[in-house]
């Protein structure tokens, strides 16, 4: 009977899987096909001219450019010229015809700078607040503000294409906040590099918010603030999420300033208060020096594939999974971890194809249970490989795991390489 109950859970996890892709491909985002022909504008710090915006010679100053975007009736593109444009409160940006679109779009070394203080506090309310949907940005960069863009709590805001985001030692930086009031649905980040945060680099939350990729980022924590929030993260998914593919990034140096005593820090983290973020898939994700665990996720119907999970020397897991019995990783690489490679809490886990090394002596699992059938912890592996940093730590993953995984005896290799990405 135990046997039947866990061929039905693979056979329901796989079905899972497979709806949730074809999710993951419904995303489209035409905004791209409705930039051509659309009128130009230039800008500048301080504008220059007439300051119309009609040329670069007359061009608007930073100041006009909010009352500027408010008022246009057709589709526009401001080219936001080189220079360093300070700002000290939210830009808002507004498309509020749905047949019309705004671009606003970085050039060369086009920078927006606040003056965010980690250890006052101040200065949080500086960055581009997005009234509605419709939007691109791309080729800005941003310094010391509170945040790069946030979607607006009370707006809806369908199809935003975030482009070549440059970002450093910002409170946080791309960010759909728990109190979002309205859908928030259809965005692309693309080729973001958030060096250097507080906080978090992206958050995707809300209920009704759904359909997001990111593509090709590369997320820093470290940088030239002087302390950093205790629960720090790369990207977290929170507060009923849903529908988030996120592939071909790096997220690594998230590690929170809780104190000696206390350590925290995620790469990933999705969190189930307020609502369960569900279906996730990660595909080619990069993930390392964490001060928790590089994979710390409270969600339903979580798809993986080729995550390397590298560690660090205060990392304590490579993948901590709670409370849903639908995580799945395929092709995934795990070393460094310090605790155990996998903490499931009450969840289920299937590995297929997957390595778990160590140079040293680590638990490869930490299984949390709860008080009935259904709040067991159970991982599955399938044509999957494990260091044994001690033989009677296999057990530590159920029964049956022992001929399940191909062994690799302990003291027997150095750690490999990960596969290449």
């Amino acid at each position: 009977m135990h046997t039947r109950k866990f061929e039905r859970w693979i056979t329901g996890l796989m079905m899972g899987i497979l709806c949730m892709t074809a999710q993951a491909e419904l995303l489209t985002l035409p905004l791209s096909n409705m930039e051509t022909g659309i009128k130009v504008y230039y800008a500048s710090p301080l504008g220059a001219g007439s300051q119309s915006g009609v040329d670069e010679a007359n061009a608007l100053p930073l100041s006009m450019i909010q009352s500027f975007v408010r008022d246009l009736d057709h589709s526009a593109r401001i080219v936001m010229l080189a220079g360093v444009y300070p700002l000290t409160g939210s830009l808002d940006l507004v498309a509020d015809n749905p047949n019309q679109i705004l671009v606003l779009d970085g050039r060369d070394s086009a920078i927006l700078q606040g003056s965010f203080d980690p250890l006052s506090f101040s200065d949080t309310s500086a960055g581009l607040r997005l009234r509605s949907g419709n939007i691109i940005v791309r080729g800005l960069h941003f310094q010391r503000t509170g945040f790069c863009i946030k979607a607006d709590k009370l707006s809806t805001i369908d199809q935003v294409l975030l482009e070549n985001i440059t970002a450093e030692d910002v409170h946080s930086c791309i960010l759909v906040d728990r109190d979002v009031a309205h859908p928030v649905t259809r965005w692309i980040i693309r080729n973001a590099h958030i060096k250097g945060y507080y906080r978090t680099a992206i958050r995707l939350a809300g209920a009704q918010s759904n359909n997001f990729l990111i593509d090709g980022a590369q997320i820093d924590g470290a940088g030239g603030l002087e302390k950093s929030e205790c629960y720090k993260s790369g990207i977290q998914l929170l507060a009923g999420v849903s529908d988030i593919h996120i592939r071909n990034i790096s997220v690594k140096n998230n590690i929170g300033s809780c104190g000696e005593s206390y350590q925290q820090g995620d790469g990933i983290e999705a969190d189930h208060k307020d609502g369960t973020p569900r279906n996730i898939q990660l595909d080619n994700v990069h993930v390392e020096n964490s001060g928790d665990a590089d994979l710390d996720l409270k969600a339903d119907s979580v798809i993986m594939r080729k995550v390397v999970s590298l560690g660090g020397p205060r990392t304590l897991y490579a993948f901590k999974l709670w409370r849903y019995h639908q995580y799945q990783c395929e092709q995934c690489y795990a070393y460094g971890a310090n605790a155990a490679f996998i903490q499931l809490v009450q969840a289920s886990l299937s590995l297929k194809a997957t390595m778990l090394s160590s140079d040293k002596p680590i638990h490869i699992c930490d299984l949390r249970h709860g008080s009935t059938p259904a709040q067991q912890s159970r991982v599955h592996f399938e044509d999957s490989k494990v260091y044994l940093g001690n033989e009677a730590w296999i057990d530590d993953c159920g029964e049956g795991v022992l001929a399940a995984v191909g062994r690799i005896p302990v003291g027997r290799i150095a750690p490999p390489r990960p596969p290449e990405l």
